[in-house]
């Protein structure tokens, strides 16, 4: 299963921090791409929170967190909605969250890598995502990916 975690124009959440954002749930999403039965198929977690701490000058420090509602789990299409709902997917009758949490960046040629984990039914493995950082003023863009693959998370 491919994630791609894609959160636009987090805000300050410091006033004097400017290294400190948080998701801003209007205006970010968290998007992914999976394959089931040999087809593709896209969804988004309609609630979540993101907490980034990242300075460009100092990634070493970075830290992210973020806390994913899985039942909030929407790709269109019902049947398939109920079906990630089950054991073999995120089996939400035992586990209402999952979270990714990385404590340190370094640079790439395409932008940036957090070594994290991710913790998903009761598993944590190490999960790196590569993103991308613009800011502006009081607002920043973060966009990124990361590769999991949901059968080590049984």
């Amino acid at each position: 299963m491919r994630f791609s975690f894609i959160v636009f124009c987090l805000l300050l959440t410091g006033p004097a921090l400017a290294a400190d954002w948080v998701a801003d749930p209007d205006q970010s999403a968290l998007t992914f791409t999976a394959r089931q039965q040999d087809a593709d198929f896209q969804g988004e977690f309609e609630n979540f929170t993101a907490e980034i701490s990242f300075d460009p000058a100092d990634p070493e420090n970075t830290r992210i967190s973020a806390l994913i509602e899985l039942g909030s789990v929407e790709t269109q299409n019902n049947d398939r909605d109920t079906t990630l709902a089950t054991p073999e997917w995120f089996d939400l009758g035992n586990w209402a969250e999952s979270t990714y949490k990385a404590t340190s960046a370094v640079a790439t040629d395409d932008g940036w890598s957090a070594p994290g984990e991710l913790s998903l039914k009761g598993v944590t493995l190490p999960v790196e995502l590569a993103f991308q950082f613009t800011e502006d003023g009081d607002s920043a863009s973060f966009t990124g990916t990361a590769l999991i693959k949901r059968l080590d998370f049984n």
